[in-house]
């Protein structure tokens, strides 16, 4: 039973492999991984996900927080999640 569709958007390949098989052995249906922000937010558009799942710090570029603001202003009722590994807020 699929629980749930996602898109993930990290730029490290270890997260994106870890999440992956993390979220797919959970029964979540992981539609597309994505590296970075644009990539991302194509992917989003075309398959319409549940939730995106990004990285704050994508590199160079957008950060995740920049991904989710255009993320919610076409897609207002997408659930979002920001992932990182920062220990100061």
């Amino acid at each position: 039973m699929e629980l749930a569709s996602v898109v993930l958007i990290d730029d490290d390949l270890f997260t994106r492999t870890t999440l992956t098989a993390a979220l797919a052995g959970s029964g979540i249906n992981v539609l597309s991984v994505a590296e970075n922000g644009s990539i991302g937010l194509e992917a989003v558009k075309n398959l319409n996900p549940d939730v995106v799942i990004a990285d704050l710090d994508l590199g160079p570029g957008p950060s995740g927080i920049d991904i989710c603001h255009a993320i919610r202003m076409t897609k207002p009722s997408i659930g979002l999640i920001l992932l990182t590994s920062f220990t100061d807020p």
